[in-house]
């Protein structure tokens, strides 16, 4: 809708809110596959993360999102 190319997405909510960190890759990589499938097509994604913790707990419903492996 606003021509973004490039996005940096933060997981929001996951510290001191509380947020499961599983969930909020789910909900985040949902976004994601339904914006793609709409024909978005950025030229960057990325998921900020700040913890090894927090990159493994993204990976798994991230790539199952995607069927990747």
């Amino acid at each position: 809708e606003h021509g973004v190319r490039t996005i940096a997405i933060p997981g929001v909510g996951t510290g001191v809110a509380g947020f499961a960190m599983d969930e909020c890759a789910r909900v985040m990589a949902g976004t994601l596959r339904d914006a793609l499938n709409g024909e978005w097509a950025p030229d960057e994604v990325r998921f900020v993360l700040f913890s090894d913790a927090a990159r493994q707990a993204f990976e798994g419903p991230f790539w199952a999102t995607f069927d990747v492996n």
